[in-house]
C-alpha cells in the first residue's frame, strides 16, 4: 500500500497494512533530535517517512507579533493569535501560556471579524507544490478530493 492508500483505509475504517504516521513536534524537540543524531539536513518527516503532507492556512486573528522579552534561555512572544507565550530555547517543552488578548465574550465580539476568510490566508503556490510532491511520493494530501474513491 502507498501512504495515501493507508490513510484512506484508516479514514474509511478499514485495516491498512501498517499504521500511517504523522507528527508535528515542537521546534525544541527537533533541535534535541538533531543533537541526538538526527542528521541536520533531514526533517522528522523525511526521517520517519510521514504518511501525510499538507499546507496550513493562516487561521490566526492576525494580531501583530511581538517579541516581549528574550534571554539566552527563553523568548516571550505575543503571537498572531494574541497569546503571550514563553518558549525555552534549549529545552524540550510545551510553550508556557502566560496571557491572552481574548479573555471574555466582549473581547471575542470585538475581534471575531479578524477570523473572516480571505484567499490570502493560504499560500496557493505552496499548496500546488506540496500536492504535486505528495502525488509523486504516494503520500496522502488533505484536499476535497482525498476522500473520494
Amino acid at each position: 500500500m502507498t501512504d495515501r492508500e493507508r490513510v484512506l483505509a484508516a479514514l474509511n475504517l478499514q485495516e491498512p497494512d501498517r499504521v500511517p504516521i504523522h507528527d508535528n513536534p515542537w521546534a525544541t524537540t527537533i533541535k534535541r533530535w538533531h543533537r541526538e543524531g538526527l542528521p541536520e539536513d533531514t526533517t522528522p518527516a523525511q526521517y520517519f517517512d510521514y504518511a501525510m503532507m499538507g499546507v496550513g492556512a493562516d487561521l490566526t486573528f492576525r494580531f501583530p507579533t511581538e517579541v516581549i522579552e528574550e534571554t539566552d534561555e527563553y523568548t516571550i512572544i505575543r503571537s498572531a493569535d494574541g497569546t503571550v507565550s514563553k518558549n525555552w530555547k534549549n529545552a524540550v517543552s510545551t510553550p508556557g501560556r502566560i496571557d491572552f488578548l481574548i479573555k471574555s465574550r466582549a473581547d471575542w465580539e470585538e475581534h471575531k471579524h479578524r477570523l473572516e476568510w480571505s484567499r490570502d490566508r493560504v499560500d496557493w503556490q505552496a499548496v500546488r507544490q506540496a500536492e504535486q510532491q505528495a502525488r509523486e511520493k504516494g503520500k496522502w494530501f488533505n484536499n476535497s478530493n482525498t476522500l473520494k474513491p
